[in-house]
């Protein structure tokens, strides 16, 4: 991948606070979709399991939802809150905008994105909040 001339690459600030989350690697997907206010649940799905430290499909993930700024330290503040008060989420939503999810190595954080996108938006009977 190279970068368009006089454009900068996007700078994914919130992987720098090591305090909230130790990662290797970000993973970004585009949604169209509008979200709800504050978070979607995810649950009933084996497919969870995918998710580090998951060990039931009973289990219940929280992704929460910032909204999108154009203003980098703001949109940061933002998402290292959202991580902050949900410490064992796996990814993050950003309204307007899409997914982060990360891991401790391009693998794992392939494999979350792989989980949450199948949970969140395929057919099947578990249960999330994006339609």
């Amino acid at each position: 991948m190279g970068s368009s001339p006089g454009k900068k690459p996007a700078r994914e600030g919130f992987v720098d606070d090591s305090d909230a989350v130790r990662i290797g690697c970000v993973l970004h997907h585009t949604f169209a979709t509008p979200f709800p206010v504050g978070g979607v649940a995810i649950s009933g799905y084996e497919m969870l399991k995918a998710l580090a430290g998951v060990r039931s499909h009973e289990h219940r993930e929280w992704l929460p939802i910032v909204d999108n700024s154009q203003n980098m330290p703001e949109l940061e503040q933002a998402m290292m809150d959202a991580l902050r008060r949900h410490a064992g989420a796996h990814g993050i939503l950003i309204r307007g905008h899409g997914l982060y999810t990360w891991g401790g190595d391009l693998e794992e954080a392939n494999r979350h994105l792989e989980a949450i996108l199948v949970c969140a938006t395929g057919p099947g009977t578990g249960r999330s909040r994006i339609r």
